[in-house]
């Protein structure tokens, strides 16, 4: 579920900010599309970060 909601949020909240951003400077949807994929992209980076590292194998080793 927290997978799910960080791809949506991710591109939501961007694209929103592009939006303010072309309604402020008067372009087309030139900030929307450009706030959605950096959205897209970070969003799909921290579910990397969280989710996707494999482990690194360091608690198998024994203490000495």
């Amino acid at each position: 579920m927290a997978i799910t909601a960080t791809m949506l949020a991710g591109p939501v909240v961007w694209g929103a900010i592009g939006y303010l951003i072309d309604r402020w400077l008067h372009t087309g949807k030139v900030f929307t599309a450009i706030g959605m994929l950096v959205g897209a992209l970070a969003a799909g980076y921290i579910v990397y970060l969280r989710y996707g590292k494999a482990p690194t194998g360091d608690h198998d080793e024994p203490t000495r």
